[in-house]
Formats: C-alpha cells, structure tokens, sequence
C-alpha cells in the first residue's frame, strides 16, 4: 500500500514521527492519543465499541461529575455492552 510515506511506514516510523515533529509535549501527547484511538478500534480483541478523549466524552459529567479538565485521565473507552473502561 502506498502512502504519503511511499511504503507502508511501520509503527516505529510513526512514532519517531510523533516525537520529531510534535512543538510540545502536549501535541505530542495529542498525536500519540490519536494514534491509539485509532489503533484501538481496528483491535478485536480490546472489543470497542467507541473510544473517546476524557474532554470529549459525552457522559463525562453524568456519570463522574467531573468537567473536562485534566485529571490525568487521556481516554475512555466504550466495550461491547456499553460498559465504560
């Protein structure tokens, strides 16, 4: 498959990526989150159904109280069943 890389890029390639071309740590962090979102749901065996930033999550407040700030939780995920991890 051919890409913007030209060859299929391994995950060492993305990840070297991540860290040489991110401004901060914070878009590091960003792209590294992205990066797993996306992986996670190609994963049968992590069986998510969605997956979420924590400031993104549409039942943050309902079922924490918690608004979206930074609590040192980066994602949430939704299994089958609908069970929050």
């Amino acid at each position: 498959m051919k890409t913007l890389f030209g060859a299929q890029p391994t995950a060492g390639d993305v990840l070297r990526r991540i860290r040489t071309q991110s401004r901060d740590l914070s878009e590091m962090g960003r792209w590294f989150e992205n990066l797993f979102m996306r992986v996670a749901r190609q994963v049968p065996e992590f069986e998510i159904d969605n997956i979420w930033r924590w400031s993104d999550w549409p039942m943050r407040e309902e079922l924490t109280g918690l608004d979206g700030r930074d609590t040192g939780i980066d994602l949430v995920a939704m299994r089958g069943g609908g069970v929050a991890q």
